[in-house]
């Protein structure tokens, strides 16, 4: 006798419970009880067997979400749900295979990240307290992120030898793809600063990392969203590091810098995922029609 769609996701449920994180079992559980709802109005059947459902049936799942207007985030994240769920069923030979499979998912929206000033960026970078040791190795955190556009993975893994004192800064990018990266004075002079009483945040240096918290260790990747979360609440409270790489290659951008050299500045195979993050204000367009257009 086959199993009830319901009692299968009961077995799934302690399957969820066993091998994933409680918050990620809950929003699974969600998700598979949602298109459960749906199967037993879809089939008109109080208790629908697994061997009820098809590929149509699931497509006419996805196309509801659809109808009803939910965001691309949301219908991708209940396929995903629903992907464990016929792979649990798979593996374990209670379907012969994945109806998922084949199945497009949508487009993920790609909107722009917040814009911030140059000239307000500089004031806010200008004011950041240098006193304690702590504060200079906040300061240079900032000053590179925006000064050489890197990520937050590449800001963590940085080690004292990749930074000489010079002018350059080796960066291990994705894909353990290693690139040099300039710095500009006050980039350099922050780092130089930080150097000189790195030691004194700890007692026990363990690694050679460049940024170290007070126990001797590397930053750990919370600490920085948070810190630099706080020094950016100045301009707004939303921000995170990676605004501070979009503001690196968006006002690189501006001053007119060109694009294949920004593509190669933050590590980026392919053009299209720079374009992204290179976008113009609606006063420089504004600037730029006046400029242009023969009837501005």
């Amino acid at each position: 006798m086959k199993l009830t769609l319901s009692q299968l996701i009961e077995l799934f449920s302690e399957f969820l419970k066993n091998c994933y994180a409680p918050n990620t079992a809950v929003s699974y559980l969600r998700d598979i009880r949602d298109f459960h709802r749906f199967i037993i109005d879809y089939l008109g059947v109080d208790s629908p067997r697994i061997n009820q459902l098809d590929r149509l049936s699931v497509r006419h799942y996805i196309a509801r979400l659809h109808l009803d207007g939910k965001k691309s985030s949301t219908i991708n994240r209940r396929i995903a749900s629903l992907n464990c769920f016929f792979e649990f069923l798979r593996r374990r030979q209670i379907i012969p295979k994945n109806p998922l499979h084949g199945i497009p998912r949508p487009k993920k929206k790609q909107g722009l990240p917040p814009f911030i000033g140059e000239k307000k960026l500089g004031r806010l970078l200008d004011e950041l307290p240098a006193g304690t040791p702590s504060e200079k190795r906040d300061r240079a955190i900032m000053e590179l992120f925006y000064g050489g556009g890197i990520r937050l993975a590449e800001l963590i893994a940085l080690k004292v030898q990749d930074f000489e004192g010079g002018s350059f800064l080796r960066v291990m990018g994705k894909g353990s793809k290693e690139r040099l990266i300039p710095l500009g004075s006050r980039a350099v002079n922050a780092l130089q600063d930080y150097l000189k009483s790195r030691e004194t945040i700890s007692a026990r240096i363990k690694s050679q990392v460049l940024f170290i918290n007070s126990r001797g260790s590397p930053l750990d990747k919370r600490y920085v969203q948070r810190e630099v979360k706080s020094l950016l609440s100045g301009i707004r409270s939303d921000l995170s590091p990676h605004i501070l790489r979009h503001a690196f290659a968006t006002h690189m951008m501006r001053n007119g810098a060109d694009l294949r050299a920004i593509q190669e500045l933050l590590g980026h195979q392919n053009l299209t995922a720079t374009q992204i993050y290179t976008h113009f204000c609606p006063q420089d367009l504004k600037e730029i029609f006046s400029r242009t257009h023969p009837r501005a």
